[in-house]
């Protein structure tokens, strides 16, 4: 947590902006393109509008990084800005061989970070994180005495985050956010007050065998409720309330549910007419729940407004207008 949300991005902008100490001689490197005041105002206003573009499941959303630098920037916030936004924003500012230098330990961290991971992803993982390491003497440092003070620990410390994940686990497994809101639950299952330590051992005894227990029997989990309103799809995946009744939709719409349809070896005939019931949202497998314009544009007029429905199918990012559940046959 602390190497890559808070060491590593904080080493970077100094660098960026050349507010490291000692500074960087301002002639001969062009490896310091935030320095210019008017454009780190224009860059930190960039990263502050995408706040309504990352959906709620994101949490705390980055603030403006010009504004609010110094200003107690949480961990949660340098990784949305860094390893979620960097690779758009960084793209406006940093020469094409510094951009591309930087997206090698993007995909890195972001790997590194996923909750599961095959060994060639984690082998993919650790070739760019070793490549962007080897690259960044050769562009910063330059192996020159007057910018030796731009090595520090970390950038040598992330070499060993792909290698520790494969003996430790996925890292947003292990970091200090997972082990404080474990904390944080052991301490609200605390009910004998006079002697709370020997109790909260035990609670978090119990929880260790319960958590080896479903590891071991995964079928003894206890199952997740799903509303009536709701309509399990499979493979994890839920429409979610609110629904529309069924109704002849718009030709634009309709065009395009034909058009599906042809796809999937099902055309209908130019006179067939047909009804579609909406859904409003559905709950992906890993928990999080994508919405659609069909009932957020009822929400864009307020202040902590967040869009939920670009979503990615495959490969292609798509808006989401509305859900349903077709039965091809």
């Amino acid at each position: 947590m602390h190497l890559s949300c808070l060491n590593i991005p904080q080493h970077l902008l100094q660098i960026w902006r050349n507010t490291i100490k000692p500074k960087i001689p301002e002639s001969g490197y062009d490896f310091t393109p935030l320095t210019s005041e008017s454009i780190w105002n224009d860059h930190g206003a960039l990263v502050a509008s995408a706040t309504p573009y990352l959906p709620s499941s994101f949490n705390r959303t980055p603030r403006n990084p010009a504004q609010k630098l110094t200003s107690g920037y949480k961990a949660w916030e340098f990784m949305l800005y860094i390893w979620v936004l960097g690779p758009a924003v960084f793209r406006l500012v940093l020469p094409d061989d510094l951009w591309s230098h930087f997206c090698k330990l993007v995909c890195g961290i972001r790997i590194i970070n996923q909750r599961q991971i095959s060994s060639e992803r984690l082998l993919h993982a650790h070739k760019m994180i070793v490549e962007w390491e080897m690259e960044f003497e050769l562009n910063y440092y330059q192996r020159k005495s007057e910018l030796l003070h731009l090595i520090r620990p970390s950038t040598h410390a992330i070499l060993h985050a792909a290698r520790e994940t494969h003996r430790c686990g996925p890292l947003n497994l292990v970091a200090q956010w997972a082990l404080e809101n474990t904390v944080g639950n052991l301490g609200r299952e605390i009910h004998q007050h006079s002697n709370p330590f020997s109790n909260l051992s035990q609670r978090g005894l119990l929880r260790a065998q319960m958590n080896a227990l479903y590891s071991i029997l995964p079928t003894l989990s206890p199952a997740k409720n799903i509303s009536e309103k709701d309509e399990p799809l499979g493979d994890d995946y839920i429409l979610l309330h609110a629904k529309e009744k069924a109704r002849q939709l718009p030709q634009v719409e309709e065009t395009f549910v034909r058009q599906y349809l042809t796809t999937c070896g099902c055309p209908l005939s130019a006179g067939t007419s047909f009804t579609l019931l909406k859904w409003a949202r559905v709950q992906l497998p890993n928990g999080q729940q994508a919405r659609c314009a069909w009932k957020e544009k009822e929400e864009e007029k307020k202040k902590s407004y967040r869009n939920s429905r670009n979503i990615k199918v495959c490969a292609i990012i798509c808006f989401a207008i509305f859900y349903a559940n077709l039965v091809v046959v």
